[in-house]
């Protein structure tokens, strides 16, 4: 078994921070010049990111009592440092961290945790079993092939054990850039009451 993974409240933590720099046009412009589809939401690029794309500081526009590990910081995902020490427990040196992001609530108090940009750098094509999967499938605008359409109820994902196996966390490209993680890391992160993380199950088979 394998689960989806996807940040809780993203409405709250992504509109309710001023980040500096604004990164966004630079990683759409990026993108663009790369010939790479920038799916809106994705929030991973294959390879290394330059590091003028990560925010170098975040501000919350609201009060607030504690942030939780996962944020949104403008291009990329902001986590904590609890999650950084158990992924890498588990896949050392594959993903890419930026330096210290200066995180502040809105009184200028910094946080309690420290944050990173987060850059997923393992991507998998194809590992969802289309055929065995019961989410809504949909022809790509921009692949022009056919995918599953991200379905946060109750559709039943599958997928290939053969594709998946020895992976711990990962972006599903041709699944609008989602995560997945294994059991395993899943394990790990409950482990410590990782917060604003949810998941859904997603079951494993063979094509």
């Amino acid at each position: 078994m394998v689960w989806f993974a996807r940040v809780k409240n993203s409405v709250q933590y992504s509109t309710a921070f001023d980040c500096k720099p604004e990164t966004w046009a630079l990683r759409k412009k990026l993108h663009e010049e790369a010939n790479l589809p920038l799916i809106p939401g994705t929030t991973a690029m294959p390879g290394f990111a330059p590091p003028e794309l990560f925010v170098q500081s975040a501000i919350h526009r609201t009060p607030k009592k504690v942030f939780p590990d996962m944020i949104n910081l403008g291009s990329f995902c902001g986590v904590s440092d609890r999650f950084r020490a158990v992924l890498e427990e588990f896949e050392l040196g594959l993903h890419q961290f930026s330096e210290p992001v200066d995180v502040r609530y809105k009184d200028g108090r910094p946080s309690e945790m420290i944050y990173y940009n987060f850059n997923p750098r393992v991507h998998l094509f194809n590992t969802l079993i289309i055929e065995q999967s019961t989410a809504h499938k949909a022809i790509s605008q921009y692949t022009n092939k056919l995918i599953l359409e991200p379905d946060y109820r109750d559709s039943v994902l599958v997928a290939d054990e053969a594709l998946i196996q020895g992976h711990h966390f990962w972006v599903a490209p041709d699944y609008y850039g989602c995560w997945f993680v294994s059991d395993a890391l899943k394990k790990r992160l409950d482990a410590i009451k990782l917060k604003n993380i949810e998941y859904s199950k997603v079951l494993v088979g063979r094509r």
